[in-house]
């Protein structure tokens, strides 16, 4: 079968897909790049279409979705994120180098910390954060006790940008290999394909690990279907609803007493508990050893790039009170140095799936049968 994928872009974007794919297509399992075509306002970059030819049959958000569904069970997101993780480390093993951040591929959190970048104007000291229906501003907030399931806390948002920002200058060594730069559910395919290349090339692996790690723990399953309807719709095959997201069980906010009050479950279903274990067990091996190249910190590794992708991804302003409150207590609990990734994956609650009820399973059969591109 012939079919195509095609992928409509801007010029500077598909330079630097097309450079990516090249860089990674030794590496990584990859679809056939068969060709781009040039425009005067956009680029095509076209593939061969890894699931219209059987290569492939879903992405691991719909493996994910299938089995927190109750439609199918963790295997295949076991084998999938695991086999994600495999790849890093190969690469690592085979093409690793400590390399200062400005030599490898940036583009998804040097923008975003510059001065005068995203963060600064989503979260200037008089920006305003809906905490609950309450309105507080980012320089009140430093001034607020944050308890976060009866551990008290406090969150500087200029504080914590900023030590980002010094721990990712330019300058700073960090382990590096050639990866495909932004392992999130739409991006990886299973069988284990890898897709999206625009930020492929040599990356930081810590960047890798926590972009994957946000994705699983707060994007995939809660804030990308709630807040970027059209992205899930657009990047998923299946575009199942979420079972069960995070929620605060409780949440008080207090100006006279300067205090926020919030219980935390950190709510999955079993596909996404499965994935989520999937990458702890990896991160306790040799993925983890890779990220901190022998240091015992990996959260420390991992900490300014989940804070990027936390804050930077999707502005905090735009959420409702409640999940604004969940976000605002991940970031207290990585502002505070003492918390490990255990400390962070604490409050995760598996909820069981729905059985596989008969909508979703005809929107899978649909679905299928439609061959929808990747």
């Amino acid at each position: 079968m012939n079919a195509k994928f095609v992928k409509v872009m801007s010029p500077e974007q598909a330079a630097a897909e097309t450079k990516g794919w090249h860089a990674v297509r030794n590496v990584l399992r990859v679809p056939h790049l068969l060709g781009w075509n040039l425009h005067e306002r956009y680029h095509t970059v076209v593939y061969e279409d890894v699931f219209a030819n059987g290569r492939c049959e879903h992405l691991l958000g719909d493996c994910i979705a299938l089995a927190d569904h109750g439609l199918t069970d963790g295997t295949p997101v076991q084998q999938l994120v695991a086999g994600a993780c495999a790849d890093l480390v190969r690469s690592v093993a085979q093409h690793g180098e400590q390399a200062a951040l400005a030599d490898s591929v940036t583009t998804l959190h040097a923008p975003r910390l510059r001065r005068g970048g995203r963060l600064d104007l989503w979260y200037a000291p008089d920006s305003i954060l809906n905490i609950g229906g309450t309105r507080v501003t980012v320089a009140d907030l430093a001034a607020f006790e944050l308890v976060v399931n009866g551990e008290r806390r406090r969150l500087d948002i200029t504080a914590i940008i900023e030590q980002s920002r010094q721990r990712l200058h330019l300058r700073s060594c960090w382990m590096t290999a050639l990866t495909q730069g932004d392992p999130t559910e739409p991006n990886i395919a299973y069988p284990k394909t890898w897709l999206d290349f625009e930020h492929a090339g040599r990356n930081i692996l810590a960047a890798d690990v926590a972009n994957l790690l946000w994705y699983l723990l707060g994007m995939g399953g809660w804030l990308v279907p709630k807040y970027q309807p059209d992205v899930y719709q657009r990047t998923l095959r299946h575009r199942l609803p979420p079972v069960t997201t995070p929620v605060a069980s409780h949440l008080e906010v207090s100006q006279r007493h300067r205090r926020i009050d919030v219980g935390a479950q950190w709510r999955v279903g079993p596909g996404r508990a499965a994935a989520l274990e999937t990458l702890t067990a990896q991160l306790r091996g040799q993925l983890g050893q890779a990220c901190t190249d022998g240091s015992a910190d990996l959260l420390g590794c991992l900490r300014p790039f989940l804070v990027t992708r936390i804050l930077g991804v999707i502005h905090l302003a735009t959420l409702d009170g409640m999940d604004t409150a969940l976000c605002l207590a991940k970031l207290a609990q990585l502002q505070d140095l003492q918390t490990g990734l255990g400390s962070l994956l604490a409050d995760l609650v598996v909820h069981p799936g729905d059985s596989g009820s008969l909508v979703c399973q005809t929107r899978v059969r649909r679905s299928c049968s439609a061959k929808d591109s990747s």
